[in-house]
């Protein structure tokens, strides 16, 4: 179970990061349109990247998930909803990854950034209080 929560705990820290760095792209000022869309594609392609980590690690063969099961039968339905968050983000962040294109509204395109940040943020509560209902461990620390 330890080194299971330390990964976890690794996962999750990487998701912060990644929340910060695009919010970060998402804050900046659109002085250029084509710059600030490239740079908030690329981030939003790091975000992708972590969030396949993160689903690999959590719905994989042998994951956390599937041990949880198996151990804690009980938090079915929450490892239901975890991994509904898990379809609905990845959709989210290939969606705005199309939509950054020359004729884009920034407004527009700000506005499900920030829905997306709140929605990985809700995951990341959900995540934490499943494994501290399954094993008293908080992994929350460092945030």
């Amino acid at each position: 179970m330890g080194d299971r929560i330390r990964q976890a705990r690794d996962r999750r820290e990487r998701l912060y990061e990644m929340l910060v760095a695009l919010e970060a792209a998402n804050a900046a000022p659109v002085k250029n349109r084509t710059a600030w869309c490239a740079n908030l594609r690329e981030t939003l392609g790091e975000v992708a990247t972590v969030l396949d980590e993160h689903i690999a690690g959590t719905e994989g063969p042998a994951g956390l998930f599937e041990e949880l099961l198996v151990d804690h039968a009980r938090l079915h339905a929450r490892i239901g909803q975890l991994q509904q968050d898990h379809k609905e983000l990845t959709a989210t962040v290939e969606d705005l990854m199309g939509r950054c294109a020359d004729a884009f509204e920034p407004d527009d395109v700000r506005e499900d950034v920030v829905r997306l940040l709140g929605h990985m943020t809700r995951h990341r509560h959900r995540g934490a209080d499943l494994l501290y209902e399954a094993y008293a461990v908080d992994v929350s620390s460092g945030d």
